[in-house]
């Protein structure tokens, strides 16, 4: 909890040291409940203060409500709650700040991976064409780990919360991240972001399709489905007919009638026509 150390010694000079002491503690127990005020329970603040009751209502208490507003029933802290306020969003940036920067990063270390040349200093390759060993895991190159985590993470930040997230960089997921990165998106993150974005808003890749089926990520890699999503069959329709089922035009008054009279005729059967 950050602690303005002058205002705060300044505006309680007049309180004994229990006093104090309370006020503090009343403050950090604010804080530590995601700065949301305590309501005005005499039996729990004055746990709280480690005091009795009986003292918290005849001594503390009266000393302390100047420094809050407790008109509906909550002890407001206004400077705290407006620091809480402050605190949360700058975390909240910083964490965005740090996502952006890692999936930045990967993409980095993929390009310059990719585009280095050997130097003049490397010996000559004595086979030209060697047999490439795959490693006891089956991984591929470290490049490819990069840019499959770079879109998962994306993933995880758009759809996370409608959508199953990948947890495993297995064989199979690497690959398909590394071919769709590549050859779809132009190697680029921001397409990849746009695309989820799209996810997003698609209802039926939502659950929102009468079955309660919801696209995954190796489901949405399948080239099939990613180009489908890419023409636009699972956007949002107008009018909001987000099922994609086809409109039926209602039949005209000569259709209805002619249908009105067919029927007639089939119940009054063939001796009555």
């Amino acid at each position: 909890m950050p602690v303005a150390t002058d205002a705060l010694i300044g505006d309680t000079t007049h309180l004994s040291t229990e006093e104090f002491g309370a006020y503090l503690l009343i403050l950090i127990a604010t804080w530590r409940n995601n700065g949301c005020p305590l309501p005005d329970d005499d039996v729990r603040l004055s746990r709280i203060c480690r005091c009795g009751s009986n003292r918290w209502s005849t001594k503390i208490k009266p000393r302390l409500v100047e420094f809050f507003d407790i008109s509906d029933g909550y002890w407001h802290q206004k400077r705290l709650e407006s620091t809480w306020c402050f605190v949360k969003n700058r975390r909240e940036q910083q964490s965005a700040k740090g996502k952006r920067s890692a999936e930045l990063r990967a993409l980095k270390n993929n390009e310059t991976l990719s585009t280095v040349a050997p130097t003049e200093r490397q010996p000559p390759n004595p086979n030209p064409n060697p047999i490439k060993k795959e490693s006891p895991n089956g991984d591929l190159s470290k490049s490819a780990r990069q840019i499959a985590t770079a879109m998962m993470a994306v993933w995880e930040d758009i759809v996370g919360k409608v959508l199953p997230v990948p947890r495993h960089l297995t064989q199979q997921r690497l690959q398909a991240s590394r071919v769709r990165f590549t050859e779809s998106f132009g190697a680029d993150i921001e397409k990849w972001r746009a695309f989820v974005t799209r996810i997003a808003a698609a209802p039926l890749l939502i659950g929102d399709n009468g079955r309660g089926w919801r696209a995954d990520y190796d489901w949405v890699l399948k080239p099939a489905n990613l180009a489908k999503i890419l023409e636009g069959n699972y956007d949002r329709k107008p009018n909001g007919l987000d099922h994609g089922l086809p409109l039926r035009t209602p039949p005209t008054a000569a259709e209805r009638e002619a249908a009105r009279q067919q029927v007639l005729a089939e119940l009054r059967g063939p001796d009555e026509r």
